[in-house]
């Protein structure tokens, strides 16, 4: 049950970020990043204990708590840039030039 309340939270912040523009949604998506970072304590508690692994011990300064919220915001910031896609088709196919295959077509050899 929680996970589909969790579900229906995500989805209408979706929504509410689709319709807001550009400023306002990386607004709004930066605060309710923060928000999940002080009220969800197991993920945060995880991501700064990965921050220390990755450091081998508290990183320099001691702000492994501050590079935690960094990715969160980060996170953030790139859930507004795909809610921002509205038109991903067009954007895939001008991106890879029409290309259909695995891979874009090589235009020049090195």
């Amino acid at each position: 049950m929680i996970r589909l309340i969790e579900y229906w939270i995500v989805r209408a912040l979706l929504f509410t970020l689709r319709c807001t523009p550009y400023r306002l949604a990386h607004w709004l998506a930066r605060r309710v990043a923060r928000l999940a970072f002080h009220f969800n304590a197991t993920p945060r508690d995880r991501a700064i204990r990965h921050v220390n692994l990755a450091y081998r011990g508290a990183p320099p300064g001691g702000g492994a708590e501050q590079i935690a919220l960094e990715a969160y915001e980060s996170i953030a910031r790139h859930v507004v840039e795909v809610a921002h896609v509205r038109h991903r088709d067009r954007v895939a196919a001008e991106s890879h030039g029409r290309h259909r295959g695995p891979h874009p077509p090589v235009f020049w050899e090195s």
